[in-house]
């Protein structure tokens, strides 16, 4: 038996709010790398916004000076410590705000090390450990007012109707903040897929505004290659839900641990039905803010001369899928951190844009890089950057250039006109990169009709 602020509690209590910590463990608000000596060579804009320093003063004089004075010998020692045994470090310290006040903050760095086992490079994060509890703190209050209140109810079984009005046949998939369920129209026949937010978070009000914003982007755009949403709500019962088109096909991340790559033409033939998917967003004003292989669902036409066909002979369609953190007229608006990944699936930061990584504002140009690195993979097999960790990940998202196909897969024989548009698509400056998912559209059909041609 164990204790929530001196009540007992139950083992399957304490099973709920460890489940609720893994969901709502938030992305570190700073990202750093540093040199062997400690000095900054990157570090998110977040560092700004919690201390007013600026990354460029950071390099220069490193963060020391926004450490409080009574942890200097201790982080000292700790870091030494950790150099020598070669274990992580991880350690929770005080860092001044901007307005004076001292926050504690967790902060974990690993030592890169080369083959000679010399130090080359630091990559470290911060976490303001106040709002990280936050969270916890709430659901943990609320369980001791009523455990009952939050205990995991019944999922929808097959057969039972949902809603009043769908019929549940079965479980598609279920990730972290719910789970999918195939069901019918009881009236109408439709096959949907439903969106039902797990019980024991119905009293997360973060991700209910999540459900209701997916609902506000994707419910205006009515395109074949963007998923549709019918409807949006809260059953009688409380669970909040989401219905949206159901597709009878596969997500580009399987396809992709299954194949390794696409076939140019097949790669071709799909990514410009994406780019017409995604110009129909950025034309309502929406910018997705996670493309990704696993948010592209490759399913088949439906309508026109080859819907009578058998799979194997159907057009393939694929459709942008999930829009829960997507942003309606962006323009000037940062990406939350934190919102980021509280609803997005561990390896999101392999698509992020340099933008994102740093915090700056974003508009629909930093779905054209995160788009490209989708592109990149699904046609060499190889993601962009193949970095472990999140903090290298963002630091060569900012810093580093794509390697060349002649790098990565030189027996593809890939085109190089293929290369100069997902190299353009990379540009680290928003400015500088195509600028819009037409422009992209225009030149992987010019590369296709060349190839067409070749036949």
């Amino acid at each position: 038996m164990l204790m929530l602020n001196g009540r007992h509690r139950t083992d399957e209590t304490e099973e709920l709010l460890r489940q609720y910590r893994t969901l709502t463990e938030v992305m570190p608000q700073i990202v750093w790398t540093a040199r062997p000596d400690g000095c900054v060579d990157f570090i998110n804009n977040k560092w700004f916004e919690f201390t007013g320093i600026t990354s460029d003063q950071a390099k220069e004089s490193g963060w020391q000076s926004a450490l409080h004075p009574e942890d200097v010998e201790p982080v000292s020692l700790h870091w030494k410590d950790s150099l020598s045994t070669g274990k992580p470090f991880e350690f929770e310290m005080r860092f001044r705000r901007k307005d004076g006040v001292y926050h504690w903050h967790l902060v974990r760095a690993l030592a890169m090390k080369d083959h000679k086992g010399e130090v080359v490079k630091w990559c470290g994060t911060n976490t303001d450990i106040n709002e990280q509890r936050t969270h916890i703190d709430d659901l943990e209050k609320r369980i001791c007012e009523d455990p009952g209140k939050l205990k995991p109810g019944t999922a929808p079984v097959p057969k039972t109707v949902f809603a009043d009005r769908y019929v549940i046949e079965g479980v598609l998939t279920t990730g972290g903040m719910g789970s999918i369920y195939r069901a019918k129209h009881l009236h109408m026949g439709r096959v949907v897929a439903i969106k039902i937010l797990h019980p024991f978070l119905h009293g997360n009000l973060k991700l209910i505004k999540q459900f209701q914003q997916e609902a506000e982007a994707a419910s205006g755009l009515i395109h074949p290659n963007v998923v549709t949403i019918f409807d949006f709500g809260i059953s009688k019962s409380g669970e909040p839900f989401l219905v949206m088109d159901y597709i009878d096909g596969s997500g580009l991340d399987e396809i992709l641990n299954s194949e390794g790559h696409l076939d140019l033409r097949r790669f071709l033939r799909l990514f410009i039905q994406v780019c017409d998917g995604l110009q129909e967003a950025h034309n309502k004003g929406i910018v997705h803010c996670d493309i990704k292989p696993a948010n592209i669902m490759i399913g088949y036409s439906d309508s026109g001369p080859d819907s009578h066909k058998p799979e194997s002979k159907r057009r393939e369609c694929p459709k942008i899928v999930d829009f829960g953190i997507a942003r309606i007229n962006p323009r000037d608006v940062s990406v939350d951190q934190k919102q980021t990944m509280d609803f997005s699936v561990a390896g999101s930061p392999r698509y992020m844009s340099p933008e994102q990584c740093v915090g700056d504002p974003v508009d629909e140009r930093s779905d054209i890089y995160s788009l490209a690195c989708v592109m990149y993979e699904a046609v060499t097999g190889r993601q962009v950057f193949e970095d472990i960790t999140v903090y290298e990940l963002f630091n060569k998202h900012v810093n580093y250039p794509p390697r060349p196909f002649e790098v990565v897969c030189p027996s593809l024989n890939l085109p190089k006109d293929l290369e100069s548009l997902l190299f353009d698509m990379l540009e680290k400056a928003p400015e500088k990169r195509v600028q819009s998912a037409q422009e992209i559209r225009r030149r992987l059909l010019m590369i296709y009709r060349r190839l067409a041609a070749q036949i």
